[in-house]
């Protein structure tokens, strides 16, 4: 399980570290959008057959859905412009993101690092 939540860690920070070479250094957007992609499929529907029971099933659930959601949008945010309905998606998703981090850290999980991770994301992507 150790071995896991690293692992999502480490794909997060990628994910994060792609973002800032394809917008500062014009790194490879299909390399970043491949990339992202992979990792927003990992954290919707194969993360929830991984991890299996868990007693916090619903945060569980709502915690990869926002993950993948953020990620999906920011991976297409180089191919179409972010217009007021991706940025009023994103400010939501970000509140919602940022209430999970809260209640993760309050129940003592270890992925509530995800969360805070995904909160960099989000400027990067409006701006």
């Amino acid at each position: 399980m150790k071995k896991i939540n690293n692992i999502e860690m480490f794909s997060l920070a990628m994910v994060l570290l792609l973002f800032i070479l394809t917008k500062l250094f014009h790194f490879s957007h299909l390399f970043f959008l491949y990339y992202s992609i992979l990792v927003a499929l990992y954290f919707f529907p194969i993360r929830l057959f991984l991890k299996g029971d868990s007693q916090n099933r619903f945060f569980y659930i709502v915690s990869s859905i926002t993950i993948s959601w953020i990620i999906t949008i920011s991976s297409i945010s180089f191919y179409i412009p972010i217009e007021d309905v991706f940025r009023i998606a994103l400010l939501v998703l970000s509140m919602l993101n940022l209430l999970l981090a809260y209640i993760l850290y309050d129940k003592k999980e270890k992925s509530f690092a995800l969360h805070i991770l995904m909160l960099f994301l989000v400027p990067m992507v409006l701006y």
